[in-house]
């Protein structure tokens, strides 16, 4: 399509620089006669659009076409026990097209090896959520009436296992709660004999300092420097009893992070599997249909 530039020559007159097919510049005469002042010309965008949005129509349905029959080939493989191949066949064919609402109730079916289990949870859990976008109510009723039973027993069994270990991990807790707490306090008081003395030798030198240049004596001037030097040796053992003071006051607040032991985050993945379990109960549950 020839490239088109104008260029104002004079007052009067226009001229267009076109580029022609073979990529040379040719210089013509610009003429406006049927073009209104500011009018913008037309270069066939509407049809353009109307062609791509009959190709887009076109590639859409080309990818249902090879969605279905990568659906059914996904069936024959299931029947034939091949199921990870029948999953990863279904999975192209919801890449192909995600719309055709049978991929889900196969890939739900497949996953769980024939609504009986849900040990793939997470992928079951990505798959549950189309139901209601893509699948039809009569779809939907029969995966919910196969697999909402499972859920229910999954969940109970789940929820007896949390209810174990929370209390396992409660007893724990308050098992190093207690010793953590003991050992904080020593580290407190420790902390204490240094620090209080710290504050008390401190101000004695700072308030000998403000008198020691009126008593000529100098016994002032040798109260202030003792009181700096307890103040500083009281300073350094502050310093060294702040350190386990740190430590127990850490620990206090890490044991009461599950994320801290093995048995709390058993408690945690628990957790979020029992969630995971009723939200895909969720998904399947039709009761509005």
């Amino acid at each position: 399509m020839a490239e088109e530039r104008l260029v104002d020559d004079d007052k009067d007159r226009k001229y267009r620089i076109r580029i022609n097919d073979d990529g040379e510049e040719e210089l013509e005469l610009a003429d406006y006669a049927e073009e209104p002042e500011g009018s913008v010309p037309e270069y066939g965008f509407e049809e353009d659009e109307r062609q791509s949005e009959s190709e887009l129509a076109q590639r859409e349905e080309a990818a249902s076409r090879r969605a279905l029959d990568l659906l059914r080939k996904a069936e024959a493989l299931g029947e034939e026990g091949q199921t990870d191949y029948a999953i990863v066949t279904l999975d192209s064919a919801r890449r192909q097209c995600e719309r055709i609402g049978g991929i889900y109730p196969l890939g739900i079916k497949l996953l769980t090896g024939g609504f009986t289990g849900l040990s793939r949870l997470d992928e079951v859990a990505e798959l549950t959520p189309k139901l209601k976008e893509h699948c039809s109510p009569a779809e939907r009723r029969e995966v919910f009436a196969a697999l909402a039973p499972v859920c229910e027993r999954e969940i109970a069994e789940q929820e007896g296992k949390n209810r174990e270990l929370a209390e396992e991990n409660e007893q724990k807790k308050a098992e190093r709660r207690i010793r953590f707490k003991a050992r904080l306090n020593r580290a407190a008081i420790a902390f204490a004999c240094a620090a209080v003395p710290f504050v008390i030798f401190m101000c004695a030198g700072i308030g000998f300092a403000t008198v020691m240049r009126s008593d000529l004596s100098g016994a002032y001037m040798a109260a202030t420097i003792a009181m700096f030097a307890l103040a500083a040796a009281a300073f350094v053992l502050s310093a060294a009893f702040a350190r386990p003071l740190a430590k127990y006051a850490r620990r206090m607040r890490r044991n009461e992070d599950d994320n801290s032991t093995a048995l709390g985050r058993s408690l945690i993945k628990g957790r979020e599997r029992a969630d995971k379990l009723r939200q895909i109960y969720s998904d399947i549950e039709c009761s509005d249909e």
